[in-house]
């Protein structure tokens, strides 16, 4: 009995590992086909392996041949994590713009070990913001 929650896991774990790429896509519709087989195989009671027991099992079949190809397709359409050139590499949050000298991750504190942290690297450009417009009004605009 515990051969259907076997499957589920192993399907949606390679679900979760080749999401958005077509072996993903392949994996859960292959796993969906094999369990249409089996129903097909079993057939209800005219089939080979008939009787009360088969058409209960057809009744289960079913639904969990749903559970597993919508909850792959739904796991096949989430997004990928995407690390790019300034990700924390611990909880990958986004250091675009900050300083990384010194820099500590605010999220999980894990210092900066990337581009720009070591003192050998040439000086990173820093943007600075433009400078403060007067507020309207005031005696300084001529």
């Amino acid at each position: 009995m515990i051969f259907p929650v076997i499957y589920l896991v192993l399907v949606w774990f390679l679900a979760v590992r080749l999401r958005r790429t077509w072996s993903g896509v392949g994996v859960v519709v292959a796993a969906v086909l094999v369990l249409v087989a089996v129903n097909q195989l079993l057939g209800g009671e005219a089939g080979p392996f008939g009787g009360k027991r088969a058409s209960l099992l057809l009744v289960l079949l079913w639904p969990y041949t749903m559970l597993i190809g919508a909850g792959g397709a739904f796991i096949l359409a989430l997004p990928r994590t995407v690390r790019g050139e300034y990700h924390c590499p611990n909880c990958h949050y986004d250091f675009a713009g900050l300083d990384p000298a010194g820099l500590i991750c605010p999220e999980c504190g894990t210092p900066w070990r990337g581009k720009g942290w070591n003192p050998l690297d040439p000086e990173p450009e820093l943007i600075k913001p433009p400078p403060a417009k007067p507020p309207r009004g005031s005696a300084r605009s001529l």
